[in-house]
């Protein structure tokens, strides 16, 4: 898991990486976010992006709700995140 796995915490950390300072980096995905497990999800990667040693700082973004079209009872809002 994200928290227990070094292997995958250096991959966002390295996609972090890539994210001008200042950045963000915006989780296009339905309910990501819609529980506390999600919104701590977000959290978690908003941590492990973040390089307070380099002052770099991103933000990470999810959805509550579907995401999408409007048509299709979706919206591009993303509640979630800095």
């Amino acid at each position: 898991t994200l928290t227990t796995d070094s292997h995958i915490q250096s991959f966002w950390k390295e996609v972090g990486g890539m994210v001008q300072n200042g950045g963000s980096i915006d989780i296009l995905s339905c309910n990501v976010a819609i529980d506390a497990s999600g919104v701590s999800l977000v959290h978690l990667l908003d941590t492990i992006v973040d390089d307070a040693d380099a002052s770099h700082y991103i933000s990470v973004n999810a959805s509550s709700d579907k995401t999408g079209s409007a048509a299709l009872g979706g919206n591009w809002f993303l509640g979630v995140g800095n």
